[in-house]
């Protein structure tokens, strides 16, 4: 009898075992054995808005990089870092993200090689991060590029900004090293033909995130969004130019959005309707700190003492330490014109994606669009600089003060 119940035992546990394997199957990992599980960073290169796939150009259409882990869950890193949960049933993918507690859904496929997920009616393409053989030059040609290049021009949209001090590097063992002003990031790198193909480690995160680069020449130019011109003998600057003379600058960028952080630089409002004159500009200083609770600000003032009047007033998300991030409540930011008007803007969370800025070399270059309670109108810009460092004067929004400013804190001509 011992016997009988311990054998009706034994097949009750391994029914059991098997009907468990089975559910995690259909709740996570792959449907199908012979596939390879959705494991790994994925980055957003193609996207079909009804007339098929076409390969993303502009790197600000892309949804960056999802990284799924093993235990259904992952990050999801584009204009913000997210979040996520996902499950895999056969080839059907339910993503999950999420971000402040707020939720969305997104249903997608994949087939073993390639994720497909449909965002806002459009469905997207992300392929597999990283996943070459080797990771080393694969034409003759490469070592004719190993070397340190230096920055000589940068631009966006065809606007200059001028080297930085930014540099790369090209190593023999198909990995290398830059700097584009902000920390020193590694990556691996691969020649086809004329372009460069970089993957690049992000700190703290097993994900990865793929850039391009044209050789010309002597000369790479790589495309981050922004448009950087190497060379390995380039003349570079260690600060924004200014009139081609030779300006040193007291502070260089941090490299960052810095708590705390002082800045100068000019607000602008134009086409203004409703207020006493259609043009305001002025000198303006910003800073960026904690309040007596902890949490961090970035407000705008008319004086570097700021107690007068402040321009704009905003709390900031500081994941990212590499954008001025807003977060706005109920009734905690604000924008005002002119001091001397009774109207003003109380801003809500649906101003936040509009104000979002880049910080690039030490500025933020900050658009949005005024409506005041009383009907007042205006088209706004923030252009700040951290406080002693340089300036572009062949591109920057000059402030008013600007001769003063760059008595006190450059030297030379």
């Amino acid at each position: 009898m011992k016997i009988y119940h311990k054998f009706n035992k034994l097949v009750f546990v391994i029914i059991l075992l098997l009907s468990m394997s089975l559910s995690l199957v259909a709740c996570g990992g792959n449907g199908k054995s012979d596939m390879p599980p959705l494991v790994g960073s994925f980055e957003s290169t193609q996207k079909d808005e009804g007339d098929g796939f076409e390969v993303i150009d502009d790197p600000y259409m892309s949804f960056g990089v999802i990284t799924f882990n093993a235990d259904g869950t992952g990050e999801w890193a584009y204009a913000l870092d997210t979040t996520i949960t996902w499950k895999l049933k056969g080839e059907n993918l339910t993503v999950v993200e999420t971000y402040e507690g707020s939720e969305d859904t997104w249903k997608g496929s994949y087939d073993g090689e390639k994720v497909i997920l449909d965002v806002w009616g459009i469905k997207h393409m992300f392929e597999k991060v990283g996943n070459q053989a080797s990771t080393k030059p694969n034409s003759s040609n490469a070592d004719a590029l190993l070397g340190r290049y230096e920055c000589f021009d940068a631009k966006m949209q065809g606007n200059p900004f001028g080297a930085s001090g930014e540099w790369l590097e090209l190593h023999a063992d198909g990995k290398g090293k830059w700097y584009l002003g902000a920390i020193v990031d590694d990556f691996t790198w691969k020649l086809e033909d004329d372009k460069i193909n970089f993957d690049v480690t992000v700190d703290g995160s097993t994900s990865t995130l793929q850039y391009s680069a044209i050789v010309d020449n002597d000369e790479i130019i790589l495309d981050t969004g922004m448009l950087y011109y190497f060379s390995k003998n380039a003349d570079t600057a260690k600060n924004p130019t200014t009139d081609g003379g030779s300006v040193v600058w007291k502070n260089q960028p941090l490299g960052q959005i810095t708590i705390p952080s002082l800045w100068y630089g000019v607000a602008i409002f134009s086409d203004a309707e409703g207020f006493d004159q259609s043009e305001y500009e002025y000198d303006v200083w910003g800073i960026i700190e904690k309040d007596e609770t902890g949490k961090p600000y970035f407000e705008v003032w008319l004086d570097e003492d700021f107690s007068s009047s402040f321009l704009l007033s905003t709390y900031i998300d500081i994941q990212d330490s590499q954008w001025y991030t807003p977060t706005i409540g109920e009734d905690d930011g604000w924008l005002i014109i002119d001091p001397k008007s009774a109207d003003y803007q109380v801003l809500s969370s649906d101003d936040e994606w509009g104000l979002m800025a880049q910080y690039h070399n030490g500025s933020l270059d900050i658009y949005h669009t005024f409506f005041g309670k009383d009907g007042g109108y205006a088209d706004t810009r923030f252009f700040l600089r951290e406080e002693g460092t340089g300036w572009n004067e062949s591109v920057d929004p000059l402030p008013p003060s600007y001769q003063a400013y760059k008595q006190i804190y450059a030297t030379g001509n």
